[in-house]
């Protein structure tokens, strides 16, 4: 299980409770670790979240995000700028404009490696945790909510619009949310005028590092089926027939490759895994493989799994990248 943190995992020390712990750094929010002033508490309110209440700044200037790319893109196209947040990978945010995090306090750093007790250093006046992180470890983030607020986002929601505005309401943004709405469903608008690819049957897929099975992508749970099905296009295989699972996906056996069946193949594979690498030149190399459709019509495309991260950016991102494999 990870934890919020490998080095402070249990509450009497987060609370300070252990003598040299976390409590032994807190200064008072309006001043920096170096003694220099940060901000004026302020005035607070309380929020409602996916686990509980807070009471928060009315307007937080020092934000940390836990929660990935993810999470983090979707703050920024609200206009809600942190100091720092969680990565898929320490080496950086993958899909984010670097303008975008230019002033960070932190470098990245994974849910795998993150310290509690540097973040708290940064002085925070808000923490904001994907629903899953949070579910990692409760009894950690409890005890961090008694020394800086903590709210709780339902990135999980199947309702993407209502998480955004879930997270928009804790900043004040709603306004902001509904204008990304509205400027999003503008776009695909413009983008099925333009591809028209009504009808065209589409297969969307990945191969994990040492998998005996691929992973077809057939929900539109899924936010790059769901622009897919938005644009026209019909997923094959059809979800209806599998076991389908929260994110929106099934897996098929390596006999069953033949389902796999779309006009054109989009591969969602990630290029910093190596064994991912090899387990796709492996399966891919195979009879079964070779003799789907869009193989044969060298109609195949290959995207970065993790490079579009979002439900706001991350849709319009992924928009772009279909112009590319339809446009072409």
């Amino acid at each position: 299980m990870v934890s919020w943190n490998r080095r402070v995992v249990n509450r009497r020390r987060v609370l300070g409770l252990a003598g040299a712990g976390v409590g032994s750094v807190l200064l008072p929010r309006h001043v920096s670790a170096q003694g220099t002033p940060v901000s004026s508490p302020g005035e607070s309110r309380t929020v409602e979240h996916a686990r509980g209440d807070a009471v928060i700044p009315v307007d937080p200037q020092r934000i940390v995000a836990l929660g990935d790319e993810f999470l983090l893109a979707d703050m920024l196209a609200l206009g809600i700028q942190p100091i720092a947040s969680s990565a898929t990978y320490a080496d950086g945010f993958i899909g984010i404009d670097p303008a975008d995090v230019d002033g960070f306090e932190m470098e990245p750093f994974t849910l795998f490696d993150m310290d509690m007790e540097a973040i708290l250093l940064l002085q925070p006046d808000l923490i904001v945790v994907a629903e899953y992180v949070y579910d990692m470890n409760p009894d950690t983030a409890n005890a961090v909510a008694q020394i800086v607020p903590v709210v709780v986002v339902e990135t999980l929601n199947p309702d993407w619009q209502a998480y955004i505005l879930q997270l928009a309401s804790i900043f004040g943004k709603e306004d902001e949310a509904q204008t990304q709405f509205e400027a999003l469903s503008e776009a695909v608008e413009a983008a099925a005028a333009e591809l028209q690819i009504e009808g065209t049957t589409v297969s969307v897929m990945t191969i994990y590092p040492g998998a005996q099975t691929v992973a077809v992508w057939v929900s539109a749970d899924f936010m790059p089926v769901d622009i897919l099905q938005q644009l026209g296009a019909i997923i094959r295989p059809d979800a209806t027939e599998y076991d389908v699972d929260g994110a929106g996906r099934a897996q098929i056996s390596l006999e069953q490759l033949s389902v796999i069946d779309g006009e054109v193949m989009i591969m969602l594979q990630s290029s910093a895994a190596a064994e991912e690498q090899r387990t796709v030149e492996e399966i891919t190399g195979s009879p079964l493989w070779q003799g789907l459709p869009a193989v044969e019509a060298d109609q195949i495309y290959v995207l970065e799994r993790v490079g579009y991260p979002g439900e706001l950016s991350g849709r319009l991102q992924i928009l772009d990248a279909y112009r590319d494999v339809f446009g072409s």
